[in-house]
């Protein structure tokens, strides 16, 4: 069911252009001896976790999967930045287009 149009203000903001890869996520990980939830909430092992990265993403240039919000939001306190709130993704995935 949609929702109704609601009017939100953006301020000005950065959003990467590329994609966290894996090789920038394990850098993440090695640095901050980070346990991505997959290893800590469900009791993954790394090599079980990197494992099923490595299926969908087998290179280190290649984009992270598997991650949740939470080590998403986690990385981006590690870079000095902060995720996009859920407006500033929507005006970023419309290229900056105003709509509904």
């Amino acid at each position: 069911m949609s929702q109704p149009v609601r009017q939100v203000t953006i301020n000005s903001f950065y959003m990467d252009i590329h994609e966290v890869t894996v090789g920038q996520f394990k850098q993440f990980i090695d640095d901050c001896h980070y346990r991505p939830d997959l290893v800590r909430v469900n009791g993954w092992n790394f090599e079980r976790f990197w494992q099923c990265v490595a299926r969908y993403s087998p290179e280190d240039n290649h984009p992270m999967v598997f991650v949740s919000w939470s080590d998403a939001n986690n990385y981006a306190k590690w870079l000095g930045k902060r995720l996009p709130t859920e407006s500033e993704w929507e005006y970023a995935a419309r290229g900056g287009l105003v709509g509904n």
